[in-house]
């Protein structure tokens, strides 16, 4: 859940962008423990700017409930944690086709940790904005302790075709470190979270897409939100996906365990649903 601060024309400061679940009345599907060492997320062939995305939950030891959102897609695994790991490829992002520009449009890639049976809802995450502004895109790396706002990682930047590795670490349920290493370019730049407001419970590990909305607060203080159009990602797949256990235990699965995420037409709008190409039980090292 990825949060901004926007500033408006008329408006007074936005309180943030914040990315709403709005649920989706479409199951999840349950796939055992099985963690996904590659998910391959697609929309190349958006056609519209209303899109619901699943996420796929994947039932672990902490037996979580299986859920769907319809502004997250991706891997979920449940299991008591202290690491989560994650790398991919930085895409080329375009205008979805008979898609007119917007002032901006975007996706964020991230990796995280959080549970749902915790107060607040707390996720300690880290991960890539991918966003077209006015034609150009841009690319621009981030971490959160959500529900804070997120902030922007300064001196590192990010080309289309670099390999980029994305790791979360839970010290404390305070406490944390979100890093992100450039291996194409070499360069790595990290944050460590310390006596923070919220309780984190890291009972799950997730490997997201996720689509955000903005959301603007005006003099009076009334909030409203506006959704961020998806930009074309074509393909993002995670590799070398991995969740490290309280007790120290590495858990993985075969490089066969994937998603993708397909568009399907449904009334008045596109709906980005996802599934397993294949699955395969998982098993620690």
């Amino acid at each position: 859940m990825k949060l901004l601060t926007i500033f408006g024309t008329g408006l007074a400061f936005a309180s943030g962008v914040i990315s709403t679940p709005i649920a989706a009345n479409v199951a999840a599907q349950h796939y055992g423990n099985s963690l996904p060492t590659a998910i391959s997320i697609d929309n190349a062939a958006q056609s519209a700017n209303e899109h619901a995305l699943n996420e796929i939950g994947v039932d672990g030891a902490a037996k979580r409930t299986r859920s769907s959102r319809d502004n997250w897609a991706g891997g979920v695994l449940g299991v008591d944690l202290k690491a989560v790991t994650g790398t991919f490829v930085v895409p080329s992002i375009a205008m979805p086709p008979g898609v007119a520009p917007e002032p901006q449009q975007g996706m964020s890639v991230w990796v995280g940790t959080h549970g749902d049976e915790c107060p607040g809802r707390t996720i300690l995450q880290t991960g890539l904005s991918l966003d077209m502004a006015d034609g150009r895109a841009r690319y621009g790396a981030w971490f959160e302790w959500y529900p804070q706002y997120f902030h922007r990682f300064d001196n590192i930047s990010f080309s289309v075709g670099d390999s980029v590795t994305m790791t979360v670490n839970v010290t404390s349920k305070t406490g944390g470190i979100a890093t992100i290493k450039n291996n194409s370019k070499g360069t790595l730049v990290s944050h460590i979270f310390a006596n923070e407001a919220t309780d984190l419970c890291p009972t799950n590990a997730d490997w997201i897409v996720e689509k955000y909305s903005q959301a603007y607060a005006d003099i009076s203080g009334h909030v409203s939100f506006q959704k961020i159009p998806i930009v074309n990602m074509g393909t993002v797949t995670f590799t070398n996906a991995s969740a490290t256990t309280a007790d120290g235990k590495e858990q993985t699965s075969l490089i066969s365990c994937r998603m993708a995420i397909n568009f399907l037409p449904v009334p008045s709008r596109t709906l980005l649903s996802a599934s397993p190409t294949s699955g395969k039980g998982g098993h620690e090292q």
